[in-house]
Parts: C-alpha cells; sequence; structure tokens
C-alpha cells in the first residue's frame, strides 16, 4: 500500500482532541472521540493491507502478528515499566495495587474489561489511573485478533459478498452499541462487539474505494464536510453525551469521508491534512497517545490537581518531547526488524518483556500495593482517598454532576424539602454547596433544608456552562424562588474572578423574594489532596502549610467581600473561619481529615466548620443554634 500522508494528517486530528480533552476538556469536550477516528483509520488500513496480501497469496497469520507486535509493543512496554516505577517512588498502596492489575490488563489486552469492571471512562476515581487510556489499545487488539481469521473466511468462502456480509456485521453491531447506550452506556463504550462497526465502516472503503464515482469538486467538499463533522463532534459533544451508540456516526462519518476524499491526489481537504506539522504529529501520535495520560496523571497525583494555564502548556510540551523520543528511539528501531530473519525474536521478545512486566505487576497485587511501607495512621488517611460523597452530596438527585444527562435528574420532590411550619433553607451552587448539605441537616434538626447543586455551576443569573448547569440555575431563579417563600437563601460555591461581575445583579435578584441573603466565600484549597499530603512518607507540618492554596483563596474571599460590603447580603468568610491568624485546621477534633481531596470537606469536616460558623453568628437572623453543636 503506498504512503498517504493525509491519513498521518488523519491521525494528528485525532490524537491532538483526545489530548486537548485530557489538558483542557473545557475547550473540547468531546475531545474524546478522537479514538473513534483511530479506530475507522485501523479499520480502513488494515482491511486495505490484509485484503491486497489475500490477493497476492502472501497472507500469514504468523506475520501479521509479529508486524502488531513490532508495531505497537515496545512503546506499551515502555510506558508501562516507566510508570510501574513511578508508582513504586510515589505511589500510595491502592494506586500501586490498582495500577498492578490495570498494567497487567493493558499488556495482555484486555483493560478495556478492566476498566469497565471499575466504572466509567468519565469517572473521577479513573483520573489518578495511568493506564485508562489503554483501553482503546485493548480494543483495537481484540478486532485484529477476528478480524483477520473473519478476512480469509470472506476471501476463500464468501464468493464476492464480502461488502454485503460486513454491511450486515456492521449494522448488527452498530444497533448493538445503541441499545447497550440506553442501558449500560459504560458497555457500549468499552466493549469491542459494539465498537467493531467503527472498524467495518473503514475497512469498507478499503473493498470498495468507490474513488472513481463523483467529480472533484465533490469530493473535496465532502473531505470538508467530513472535517466539519468532526469539529462538531469535538466542540460540541461532551462527557454528558450519549455515546457511542448513534451519536459515534458523527465522528466515524467525518472520518470515512475524509479517507474517502484522501484517495484523490492533489485535493484541497488532502493538501490541508499533508503539511508537514500534521504528518509529523501523524507519525508520533501513537507515542503521543500513550505518553499523554501519564504525564497528566503524576504531575496532577504530585503537584497540582488543577493545573494553571502555563502548567498545562509545560504538560503538553513535555508529552510532545516523550513522544518524539519514544517514536525515534523505540518505535523506529523495531520496526526496522526484519521479520524474514528475526520473527521468532519478536515473538520472544514480546513474550520475555511481558513476563517481565507480569511479575512486576504480581508484586504490585500481591503486596496490597507494598502496604508494609506505611503506618496504620497513614493508612488510616489513604482510606479517604476512596471517599465516598455521593451519599452525602445526594448525587445525580439533588447534586447534578457532569455525568447527569438531563436536568431532569434532578429530584424536586427530594430535594425541595419545603415545610410550612419551619424555616425553610435554601442552599444552591456547585459541589462546595453541595459538601454543606448534611451538617446542616444535623445541625439544625428544627429547619427545613433544600437542595439544589451542580458541579462547575455557581449560583449566578448569567447562566453560563453546560446546559445542565444553565436550566438548573435558570429554574432555581425564574421559578423554584419565585414560587417558594425560603426564609434565607445560602449561595456557595468555587467562586473565582470571572463570577464577581454577576455577583450584586444576583443579590439584585434575590432581594425580592427574601430579605435574608448569605454567601458563603471560598474554603481552603490543596495544591493536592489533603489525606495524600498525610499519608506520603516524610510530609511534614511546613510541607502541609506549603501545599496550602492560601493566598490566592485569600485574594478572591477580599474581593467578595468587598463587592459585597454596601449590600444587605451577609457575608461570611469562611477562609478565614476555617483559618483564624492564618492557622489553618487540617482535622477535626476527632482527628478527621477536614478534606478527603484537595477542595472538598468530609462530613465530619463540615460538621466542624459549619459549627464554626455558627459561632461566627451563621444565620444569626433567625436561626437559634441548634443545643447540638
Amino acid at each position: 500500500m503506498k504512503y498517504r500522508a493525509d491519513i498521518d494528517g488523519l491521525r494528528a486530528v485525532a490524537v491532538l482532541a483526545v489530548v486537548a480533552f485530557h489538558i483542557i476538556p473545557w475547550v473540547v469536550p468531546g475531545g474524546y472521540v478522537g479514538v473513534d477516528v483511530f479506530f475507522v483509520i485501523s479499520g480502513y488500513l488494515i482491511t486495505r493491507i490484509l485484503w491486497g496480501q489475500l490477493k497476492k497469496g502472501s497472507f500469514s497469520f504468523a506475520t501479521f502478528y509479529a508486524k502488531r507486535i513490532r508495531r505497537l509493543f515496545p512503546a506499551l512496554f515502555a510506558v508501562t515499566l516507566v510508570c510501574a516505577g513511578i508508582e513504586y517512588a510515589v505511589g500510595l498502596p491502592q494506586e500501586i495495587y490498582t495500577f498492578g492489575i490495570s498494567a497487567l490488563a493493558s499488556i495482555f489486552y484486555f483493560s478495556n474489561h478492566y476498566f469497565l469492571s471499575e466504572n466509567s471512562y468519565f469517572a473521577e476515581d479513573l483520573e489518578t489511573n495511568p493506564l485508562l487510556h489503554t483501553w482503546s489499545l485493548s480494543v483495537e487488539e481484540q478486532f485484529y485478533i477476528i478480524f483477520p481469521a473473519l478476512l480469509v473466511l470472506l476471501f476463500r468462502k464468501g464468493k464476492g459478498r464480502e461488502v454485503l456480509f460486513i454491511s450486515i456485521l456492521l449494522g448488527g453491531s452498530l444497533l448493538l452499541s445503541e441499545l447497550l447506550v440506553q442501558y449500560n452506556d459504560s458497555a457500549s463504550f468499552y466493549l469491542m462487539p459494539s465498537r467493531l462497526w467503527q472498524f467495518l465502516a473503514g475497512a469498507l472503503l478499503a473493498l470498495r474505494p468507490m474513488n472513481d464515482v463523483l467529480p472533484r469538486p465533490v469530493v473535496d467538499a465532502i473531505g470538508w464536510f467530513g472535517l466539519g463533522i468532526l469539529g462538531y463532534s469535538f466542540f460540541y459533544f461532551s462527557g454528558a453525551t450519549a455515546f457511542p451508540g448513534l451519536n459515534a456516526l458523527f465522528p466515524t462519518l467525518g472520518t470515512f469521508f475524509l479517507l474517502f476524499a484522501g484517495q484523490h491526489k492533489g485535493l484541497w481537504i488532502t493538501r490541508a491534512l499533508s503539511v508537514w506539522p500534521a504528518r509529523f504529529i501523524g507519525h508520533i501520535s501513537y507515542s503521543l497517545y500513550l505518553w499523554h495520560w501519564p504525564v497528566i496523571v503524576f504531575y496532577k497525583l504530585e503537584f497540582s490537581p488543577e493545573p494553571s494555564s502555563s502548567e498545562r502548556i509545560l504538560l503538553l510540551a513535555f508529552s510532545f518531547i516523550l513522544a518524539y523520543l519514544s517514536w525515534r528511539f523505540i518505535e523506529q528501531p523495531f520496526r526496522n526488524i526484519s521479520l524474514e530473519r528475526k520473527q521468532r525474536w519478536v515473538y520472544a521478545g514480546g513474550g520475555i518483556a511481558s513476563l517481565l512486566l507480569g511479575l512486576i505487576c504480581a508484586y504490585f497485587i500481591l503486596t496490597e500495593g507494598i502496604k508494609e511501607r506505611y503506618t496504620e495512621e497513614q493508612l488510616s488517611y489513604i482510606e479517604y482517598l476512596s471517599y465516598d460523597a455521593d451519599v452525602l452530596y445526594r448525587t445525580d438527585r439533588c447534586f447534578l454532576t457532569s455525568g447527569a444527562r438531563s436536568v431532569s435528574l434532578f429530584d424536586e420532590e427530594e430535594c425541595l424539602n419545603i415545610n410550612a411550619t419551619l424555616p425553610n433553607v435554601l442552599i444552591v451552587g456547585d459541589s462546595h454547596a453541595a459538601q454543606y448539605h448534611a451538617a446542616f441537616v444535623q445541625l439544625f434538626p428544627g429547619y427545613a433544608i433544600s437542595q439544589i447543586n451542580a458541579s462547575g455551576c455557581r449560583p449566578l443569573v448569567n447562566y453560563e456552562g453546560e446546559e445542565r448547569c444553565t436550566e438548573l440555575m435558570r429554574t432555581t431563579f425564574e421559578q423554584y424562588i419565585k414560587e417558594f417563600e425560603f426564609d434565607a437563601i445560602i449561595l456557595a460555591g468555587r467562586w473565582e474572578e470571572n463570577d464577581f461581575p454577576f455577583l450584586k445583579p444576583t443579590i439584585d435578584s434575590l432581594s425580592a423574594h427574601t430579605g435574608n441573603v448569605i454567601v458563603l466565600g471560598p474554603i481552603l484549597e490543596y495544591s493536592q489532596a489533603l489525606p495524600r499530603l498525610l499519608a506520603q512518607k516524610g510530609a511534614t507540618q511546613s510541607e502541609i502549610v506549603e501545599a496550602q492554596r492560601y493566598r490566592d483563596i485569600e485574594e478572591v474571599d477580599m474581593q467578595m467581600k468587598k463587592i459585597l460590603n454596601n449590600t444587605d447580603v451577609e457575608y461570611i468568610s469562611v477562609l478565614k473561619t476555617m483559618c483564624p491568624n492564618k492557622q489553618c485546621i487540617i482535622y477535626t477534633q476527632e482527628g478527621v481529615p477536614m478534606q478527603f481531596d484537595a477542595s472538598h470537606l468530609t462530613k465530619e469536616g463540615a460538621i466542624e466548620l459549619v459549627g464554626r460558623l455558627v459561632d461566627r453568628g451563621f444565620l444569626k437572623k433567625f436561626i437559634t443554634v441548634s443545643s447540638d453543636i
């Protein structure tokens, strides 16, 4: 098969979308569909190569799989080995243990099944696994296991009906994908049978190129249309989009159209995809895909869970450097190994490398993440890294997460606790508001507490953000607050400088419906999860203080206080309450960490903090402090 520069350009588009999704997800919320682009490309290339070999009588299963090992395994081995070393050096027991399982799954290409058993691809508890992205490699390898045999069978027995058979198989796989989306979207996302149709879309084009059926200007237009469809998928899809299923037709057809157009030399779309920067990124795309995610994960774990803009640029640059070095010194040398003379060595080398990694993984698993290196106290802190806040937050009922596909999941009956005989209090905001709900309920048993929360959704009337956020806030301010007479409305959130212009308009909107608006200021945050800091060997009080983002939070706190100073709003500085005289509370009186991650309170931490807020006059206008405090 002749080299097609446009396919390397298409690989560049795909990998950049995935990398951007992981580094700046709010800019490219649908960048994860770059993986779908790779699936279609793989189906096209493998089919075209193998079908040509079958026609020439030169196809060999042994040679095919040796090429797969030579092409894919060396870089994957290097990445996994480096990650294992880093995990050993800095990982906590649970992280090392789960890494061991996921690494074992990835080197034997069943990591898609492992991650399916763990949770959704978009789940926060998988964001610390440096091998999460290998699920797509497992799907691809599973395709490589079954598809060559299918092609051989069609070549020998298909009697020219291979396109019909593959079309039927494609339709069945697409139907399965859509059905699974309705009942088990994670299974549809991870499993090869529900992804098979995307590979087969590329296979159909390889079997029937159709490169002489349309005028060149029309083909060029089809190519640009395909690129537009991909752009739509990248920028308008998100983690809340039902996917794959029928929605995956967008990136699949977009890739199909671009591959179709690329068969024609000299078109504008082909030239655009064939420019040198695109070709270069396409060359290193596999290594870039492999390295970028571990770079992001380990940086977030060790330095900052939410990197700054400059830090994200450095992460991108470092990923590119590692990708180039990996491509130049690992991928290229192994690609040049002659299979005619060293095919057995390829199989032997792959087997020995797999055995070595398997032994490392077994050590990580059998020692429960080398648990003996930690004291009982450290292990007790580590448990908080697996803190389940869903029950406390009433997730996807009263607190809508990014996985909530519709605002209809908000349960009015449960969340709007209106009582005609009790004072009614409403708390509105994001997860930094939801963290207080359980504490309010426990500390104020004589009051009806209502909760309206959504992740990343500050309680403001500018109605910006994802649809679930804008719809929920609009309904809150324009319906619920007008319909129900709340004695107090509490606004809380992870406040940012961009929120400042909308604070007063929000207060003006609320003042017509209640005389008691309370704004809780920002909470103390850390550069990484507090339990992780407490659990890490050698972590001292000074290191914990150094990890506190006190100055940044204080600046936001002071600005908010200044803006709301001449209003009827009661503004409470949560930061000053949590850090009297800049000496921040790390544990509750019972020794429980105040926060279970870098910024969210444990239930015990919330009760401790709200109790201190009450001592400073929280809800003083009409609430009598409970004797239980």
